[in-house]
């Protein structure tokens, strides 16, 4: 199972979509990271108060 990860320690990959948290006003979104022309790093909804991260985790299997 996947941790959150902080935003200070690791970054997630460019353009992969994760789950990110931001304690104001605390909810949790579906992002993902991208870089500016002058290399800093932008989340794709522009929101920078995002601290933790982590993978999306894999979708639930179904039987037919």
């Amino acid at each position: 199972m996947s941790k959150w990860i902080s935003v200070k320690d690791k970054l997630p990959e460019k353009h992969k979509e994760v789950l990110t948290f931001r304690p104001e006003p605390d909810e949790i979104i579906i992002s993902y990271l991208s870089w500016m022309l002058d290399g800093q790093p932008i989340w794709q909804d522009e929101v920078s108060n995002y601290t933790h991260w982590m993978p999306l985790p894999k979708p639930p299997k179904f039987k037919d």
